[in-house]
């Protein structure tokens, strides 16, 4: 039986493919090719993600190989970022929170990403009210879907894994990681109609306003 819930931030609770979005224009302004900068960011999360860099040398590293170096890659990064992290809560997120606290489930967030923008996210769209904890996996040195990250969100609200459910828009890190972390149930909030391969605890919704109906039926 769940007990916890964890949830992802970006796309699950906050728009955040939207503000990136937005944030293009702000490339443009730089004269910055879209493709070039999500491959160059991509390349950079990597080496991040792998350990090989930190998050200070990757933030402003990417602007650099950009051609933007200097004090004019520290201001590229700081308008970019004003756009990029203004994500707000996806609708159906606040209810969806107040409800499951009130039908007596924990809760805890659990994203990949850097400490900054992730926690000033988590505080300026008042989650910080809504859920039990919240981790940011640069906390811990470990992604997203390695199953460590899952197994100390359950933790930090008072669950075994047995007990938790993930709750994500991504399939190969929130669903796949909460399996192999043990999970009782993972459910994907997707426009997909299936899941890439056949698991008993996965759940698909479309909507947030879907999810504890889901939590609650029988697996």
């Amino acid at each position: 039986m769940a007990r916890a819930l964890v949830l992802d931030l970006d796309d699950t609770l906050v728009a955040a493919s939207g503000a990136m979005r937005r944030a293009e224009r702000i490339l443009l302004e730089l004269g910055v090719d879209r493709e070039q900068w999500k491959t160059t960011f991509r390349q950079w999360w990597g080496r991040f993600e792998a350990g090989e860099v930190p998050a200070s040398e990757m933030r402003y590293a990417r602007w650099a190989d950009l051609g933007l170096t200097g004090e004019a890659g520290v201001a590229a990064d700081m308008a970019w970022r004003r756009v990029a992290f203004a994500g707000r809560l996806r609708n159906g997120a606040r209810v969806l929170l107040r409800d499951a606290r009130r039908t007596g489930f924990r809760l805890a967030i659990l994203t990949n990403g850097t400490i900054d923008p992730q926690r000033l996210t988590i505080a300026r769209t008042g989650l910080l009210d809504l859920v039990d904890g919240a981790i940011v996996t640069e906390e811990l040195g470990l992604h997203k879907p390695h199953p460590e990250p899952f197994r100390r969100a359950a933790a930090l609200v008072g669950a075994a894994p047995t007990e938790a459910t993930m709750v994500g828009d991504t399939f190969s890190t929130d669903i796949v990681g909460a399996l192999s972390a043990g999970f009782c149930r993972a459910v994907w909030v997707t426009r997909h109609r299936r899941a890439p391969h056949s698991d008993p605890r996965v759940v698909l919704v479309r909507r947030l306003d879907e999810v504890l109906a889901a939590v609650s039926s029988p697996s």
